[in-house]
């Protein structure tokens, strides 16, 4: 084992104690390049004489901790892929990565939904309105608006205009960026 800055070799304690291992990994007392300190912490977690769980779990906790100060591609070849995916706090964050997709789709989802509704209560108006069937001739033009609130005073313009020249008006100024 190589001597520290003060020309002392770090206790066997200090490097094998879990609760002290982070401290360890963030002073890097040999100074050594970054990537080289944390394989050198993973080397010696791995060879800690603690049951298997315990063991993993910290390599995969030294795992997400290096993640802070080093690239992602530096990090794949720390621990083995089996031992990080049956990680307690793997798993954490799989599951919040799962649920925040699960959220982000069903928002998603429903701008969808609301920007067909919102599609098909202007063609329904229109052809109500003025007996003119616009389906497969606005549908593309509308589809191309995502903002709902555009969408919204399109319905209301569906509703209210006097002639459909004033609807396509409207129309054009929300394709132009209006």
């Amino acid at each position: 084992m190589e001597n520290n800055k003060d020309g002392e070799q770090p206790t066997s304690d200090a490097v094998t104690l879990p609760h002290q291992q982070f401290d360890i990994v963030a002073k890097n007392p040999f100074h050594v390049f970054p990537e080289e300190w944390t394989t050198r912490c993973a080397e010696v977690t791995q060879s800690l004489q603690l049951d298997t769980i315990k063991r993993n779990n910290l390599l995969v906790e030294l795992w997400v901790m290096s993640g802070l100060a080093h690239d992602r591609q530096n990090l794949s070849s720390l621990i083995p892929e089996d031992i990080m995916k049956n990680s307690p706090v793997y798993q954490m964050i799989i599951e919040q990565g799962i649920e925040q997709g699960i959220e982000q789709g069903i928002e998603q989802g429903k701008r969808l939904g609301a920007k067909e509704f919102a599609i098909q209560r202007i063609r329904d108006l229109l052809n109500r309105r003025f007996n003119i069937p616009m389906a497969d001739t606005l549908t593309p033009s509308l589809e191309d608006i995502d903002d709902l609130q555009h969408l919204s005073q399109l319905m209301d313009e569906a509703s209210e205009a006097e002639h459909l020249e004033n609807f396509m008006q409207t129309l054009a100024s929300f394709q132009n960026g209006a």
